[in-house]
C-alpha cells in the first residue's frame, strides 16, 4: 500500500506519517496547510495481477478563526 497527496504536487506534509505496514495515514496536530485530496493505492499479490486499486480521500480542516 502506499499513499500520496493528490494535489501539491505529491508532497505528503511534515505531518504525516504512514502506519501499519501502509494502511494507515496518520497526521497529527493538523492545521490548514493538511487539507487536500489523499490517494490511496494497493496492489493485491496474492492474486496474478499487477492491477493497483486506489481510493481518494478529501480532508477538511475546520478551525476557529486565527487558530489554523
Amino acid at each position: 500500500m502506499s499513499w500520496r497527496r493528490v494535489d501539491s504536487a505529491g508532497q505528503m506534509p511534515e505531518k504525516a506519517t504512514v502506519q501499519s505496514y501502509g494502511q494507515e495515514l496518520m497526521i497529527v496536530d493538523a492545521d490548514a496547510s493538511v487539507a487536500g485530496t489523499y490517494e490511496c493505492s494497493a496492489v493485491n499479490i496474492l492474486i496474478k495481477s499487477s492491477e493497483a486499486v486506489s481510493a481518494q480521500f478529501h480532508l477538511v480542516v475546520e478551525c476557529k478563526l486565527f487558530y489554523c
